[in-house]
């Protein structure tokens, strides 16, 4: 399998980014540790850099509705991997099947520029790294 592109790549990097943040509020919030918001702040700041590299700007809603996709996209296969872990196979794959319409519909809406056929790649590219294809 070839390496996959660099936009496929960085859709990922975003999702664990935001996975990131989550975490870091979370410690917080276990913690008190102060600290947490801070990381928490700076991968917010990372994240934000690097989505404006994918997202087609809009004067709406989009950004936010497109890193809520994104995490639900990431948190989705996160859940689909531990029911399959499971052995709850069937539960699994429906799992994922939401998870990769989540990141679908961010590449769909932020990849205008790509040709159909490109953006099928870029989601073959990720299916394969997910394992899923």
């Amino acid at each position: 399998m070839g390496d996959i592109d660099w936009k496929s790549d960085l859709i990922i990097a975003v999702m664990n980014l935001i996975e990131k943040e989550h975490h870091a509020r979370f410690s917080w919030r276990a913690t008190g540790d102060i600290s947490y918001l801070h990381k928490c702040a700076k991968c917010a700041e990372k994240r934000a850099k690097y989505m404006k590299l994918l997202e087609v700007e809009r004067p709406t809603q989009d950004h936010c509705y497109n890193k809520h996709g994104l995490s639900a996209g990431f948190r989705f296969m996160e859940v689909a991997d531990k029911l399959f872990r499971d052995g709850k196979f069937e539960d699994a794959i429906e799992v994922y099947k939401d998870g990769f319409d989540e990141i679908e519909e961010f590449v769909e809406n932020n990849l205008e520029q790509l040709q159909k056929e490109e953006v099928k790649g870029v989601m073959d590219r990720l299916k394969k790294w997910f394992g899923g294809g």
